[in-house]
């Protein structure tokens, strides 16, 4: 057999492996692979913990009437939450749904709708919210069309910097000059009396003594508040 056959011959197996693989593939939404309430099979039952959920935009559209009808006045029209709901995008149940694998039973237990009953939801309008959440949760993504970076530097970088240097006590053991070393999981790094920047990777082999500069962090923690914090990333912001 000539190599331009075997070349051929090889090529073709290679084909119809991929098209045997394709054949058995889940199809995406909308597709062959369809969402299936919990107990049944589909994307649902093909879903890790770790696996991405699917939005299904037809499906999306669906579970926002849903949203609308029942959920809005509580959890707003973002899904962020306000006085009377929980923040539905930091959800911890809907960090861990997939496909409402979670959501469903959540609801069956009873919770507070507008209209209906939340056990009475139909498993295919569970699904259909789930989707929408999940949709919701997606567009606070940087990739997502929709986000828009939030501007933090709202505080007073003055009442930053006198609160620094005063009753929050940072200048004890910072410096606004320069020597805002850190330590954390992966480097070490600092600057020494000369003014020389050294940072290592942390390893098995190096050893790192630290005199816990975070205890004065612990506490503080029940003494900063909102505006402090908001004031002293302002004032950082200026030394930049």
């Amino acid at each position: 057999m000539s190599d331009v056959n075997v070349f051929a011959r090889s090529v073709a197996l290679i084909l119809m492996g991929t098209a045997s693989l394709a054949a058995q593939a889940p199809a995406p939404p909308g597709g062959r692979g369809q969402r299936v309430p919990p107990g049944g099979g589909g994307l649902l039952a093909q879903a890790g913990s770790s696996d991405k959920h699917i939005v299904d935009p037809v499906a999306a559209d669906r579970g926002k009437k849903t949203y609308i009808a029942e959920c809005i006045t509580c959890h707003g029209s973002t899904a962020r939450g306000g006085p009377n709901g929980a923040d539905l995008v930091r959800s911890l149940v809907v960090l861990h749904d997939r496909y409402g694998s979670q959501l469903g039973p959540f609801l069956k237990k009873g919770h507070p709708t507008q209209s209906t009953p939340s056990a009475n939801l139909t498993t295919t309008q569970v699904a259909d919210l789930a989707d929408f959440i999940h949709q919701s949760v997606d567009d606070t993504l940087r990739t997502s069309p929709k986000f828009h970076a939030m501007n933090i530097l709202t505080g007073d970088p003055k009442a930053g910097a006198a609160y620094f240097n005063g009753a929050g006590r940072c200048n004890t053991c910072h410096s606004s000059t320069g020597d805002l070393d850190r330590i954390d999981d992966f480097n070490v790094s600092l600057r020494d009396a000369g003014g020389e920047y050294h940072s290592w990777v942390r390893s098995a082999a190096l050893k790192v003594k630290v005199d816990d500069p975070f205890l004065a962090h612990a506490e503080l923690l029940d003494q900063y508040t909102d505006k402090n914090m908001h004031d002293i990333t302002a004032y950082l912001e200026t030394l930049k």
